[in-house]
């Protein structure tokens, strides 16, 4: 037999290389992919808007406008305050636009899993906890002076973070073998 056959080493027809175990070990497992797809729907349509038209409310998510009016109170006014806000408001934007690309490129982007993809994944996992502990941080003020409620948007992240940090984390990726 030749090493190409052996039955556990598997080539891949998108590098020169081989590596041993099974291919689909390699692959995101369809449970993070679900979850981080949820979060960006839910999330990157508010970004994209507080980039391209700060301060408009969206019909999804659910009170979208309750949350434009809590953050970005001034963004359509044209006063200092307000061009602060919208440039806030855009900056914060493209931050989150940024973000869920890198994401998004990380998850659905090559089936191959390597150690990049798992310590993107850390950083990613790390980063939507940090907004989850944010976001509660915080929930009491929207909460009492706007009626606005944080919990969906922090279990949302949590849940995606610990997702992301438990597929890095526990999931076995065996390191590629070079080709002699």
């Amino acid at each position: 037999r030749t090493r190409r056959h052996s039955p556990d080493v598997h080539s891949c027809p998108h590098t020169t290389g081989t590596w041993r175990g099974a291919p689909d070990k390699m692959t995101v497992p369809t449970y993070v992919k679900a979850i981080t797809a949820f979060t960006a729907v839910l999330i990157v349509p508010s970004a994209i808007r507080n980039v391209v038209a700060p301060g408009v409310a969206l019909p999804f998510p659910p009170m979208d406008a309750t949350n434009v009016k809590a953050l970005w109170p001034d963004v359509s006014k044209p006063t200092i305050e307000g061009q602060r806000s919208r440039f806030l408001c855009q900056i914060v934007g493209l931050l989150w636009v940024g973000f869920f690309a890198i994401k998004l490129t990380t998850i659905f982007s090559h089936p191959e899993g390597t150690f990049l993809r798992r310590n993107l994944m850390i950083v990613c996992g790390m980063i939507d906890v940090a907004a989850a502990a944010v976001m509660q941080t915080f929930s009491q003020v929207f909460a009492d002076g706007l009626g606005v409620n944080a919990t969906p948007f922090v279990a949302v992240f949590l849940i995606e973070g610990a997702a992301l940090l438990f597929d890095a984390i526990a999931r076995k990726r065996p390191a590629k073998k070079a080709k002699k």
